[in-house]
């Protein structure tokens, strides 16, 4: 008898310690983003590209935007860092731009509270005599936020 009543406290102590536990689990947040890419060839604007979007851990956001000719492709994912709680926006953008050039851009934005708005911008150059010549640019700007309910 004196075991039962031990298996019993024992049971009720293990559901007061895993109730609360599932009742704190956060559902990760919903996250809205936008995105601008713009491919330039001596400073004059050839293929520009935005896009707004929302992410969230598990819902990926894919946008095929291709042409008979040419393979584009977009696509965004949302990660929760176990330790933080912080997400992470991840993107992935594939232009082919012309018959031997294609750009391709990647970066990830760190959203850290409800409040900010998140941002990561970049720049790459490169110059060829070949081809279309001259100075190709592909600049990027990827801001988001969470999602306001």
């Amino acid at each position: 008898m004196n075991s039962l009543r031990k298996l019993a406290a024992l049971t009720i102590a293990a559901a007061g310690i895993v109730v609360p536990l599932h009742a704190s689990a956060k559902t990760p947040d919903t996250i809205a983003c936008n995105v601008v890419i713009d491919y330039s060839i001596n400073r004059v604007l050839r293929v520009p590209f935005s896009q707004s979007f929302t992410v969230a851990p598990g819902v990926d956001f894919d946008y095929d935007f291709s042409t008979a000719t040419r393979f584009r492709y977009f696509q965004a994912r949302a990660d929760v860092d176990a330790t933080t709680g912080d997400t992470f926006v991840q993107i992935n953008y594939y232009n082919d731009v012309g018959v031997f050039t294609f750009v391709e851009a990647g970066t990830v934005v760190r959203v850290r509270n409800n409040n900010d708005v998140f941002t990561s911008a970049g720049k790459s150059t490169f110059f060829t005599s070949q081809g279309t010549a001259g100075e190709h640019t592909t600049e990027y700007e990827l801001s988001c936020a969470v999602l306001k309910k």
